[in-house]
């Protein structure tokens, strides 16, 4: 029985490095779980045939068949070496992966012979890695694009990322939002993250109610309702409006008196005038 693990790390379309393992194995182990983060994919590597009709999300599992050509004498013991990038095969192992099945969570993405080309002792796993990405990217990115679609109202061939571009930086200035409302600020981060192939950090409510906020900038809309503008001014100030402070009484200067209240000034009378005759 051989069994081994190693680390297997990729670079996809945008240049990122993508991490993953791969397992060779006589057996499926049980149970099989989908890879945690930081772990992104999981190829198992079988080494016997066997009936498997579905895996975990983002996992592969590539089972041998029976190729056309067999070979007289029965293979060697396989190799196994510590790096994975120096797993390499005889031409019998390779034939018999090319001629078996790839079982993924999205069949007919990918086929044997991609992965264990002919005339080659070296099996392309990254080939088989990235497709599984792929699928996995696709699927985390797939409910945020269909809000986009739901919400703007978009034809089948409109491009949502593009849409929503648009919606954020308008060409007619009158029509673009506070940029920095919160609502805008976060859905130019979601832009970003889904431009990049990675979900936004928001949940899918957040940004359900970031992308309703920001079609009351549409210039369709002549008028905008009452709660319409109440949703405005709670998103741009994040608080409802202060009233005037109140100015608080001035302190007389340091060195000068202070009046009491309960004083009354003497009135003097002038010096020209006589003294008031008593009664």
């Amino acid at each position: 029985m051989s069994e081994r693990s190693w680390d297997f790390v990729v670079q996809d379309a945008r240049a990122r490095k993508r991490r993953g393992t791969v397992m060779w194995c006589d057996a499926l182990p049980s149970p099989l779980a989908a890879p945690a983060y930081p772990v992104e994919f999981a190829i198992v590597v079988l080494t016997s045939k066997s009936h498997i009709a579905n895996v975990p999300d983002a996992t592969a599992v590539c089972i041998p068949g029976v190729p056309k050509i067999h070979a007289i004498t029965k293979p060697a013991p396989q190799h196994l070496p510590e790096q994975i990038d120096a797993l390499t095969l005889p031409p019998q192992r390779m034939a018999e992966y090319a001629a078996g099945r790839i079982v993924m969570p999205a069949a007919g993405l990918i086929e044997p012979e991609d992965v264990f080309p002919a005339h080659s002792d070296h099996p392309r796993l990254d080939r088989l890695a990235l497709a599984l990405l792929e699928v996995t990217d696709a699927d985390a990115l797939a409910p945020y694009t269909a809000i986009l679609r739901y919400e703007l109202k978009l034809s089948p061939g409109a491009d949502p990322l593009i849409a929503l571009g648009e919606r954020l930086a308008p060409a007619d200035a009158q029509s673009r939002p506070p940029a920095r409302a919160p609502g805008v600020l976060r859905l130019a981060k979601a832009l970003r993250r889904l431009r990049e192939g990675k979900p936004p950090d928001d949940s899918l409510e957040q940004f359900s109610d970031d992308v309703r906020f920001l079609k009351l900038f549409d210039t369709a809309d002549k008028e905008w309702t009452r709660g319409a503008l109440s949703r405005l001014l709670d998103d741009v100030l994040q608080a409802p409006a202060r009233k005037p402070a109140r100015r608080a009484p001035q302190k007389p200067a340091a060195g000068t008196a202070e009046t009491p209240s309960n004083i009354v000034p003497i009135r003097r009378e002038p010096r020209d005038e006589p003294p008031p005759e008593d009664a």
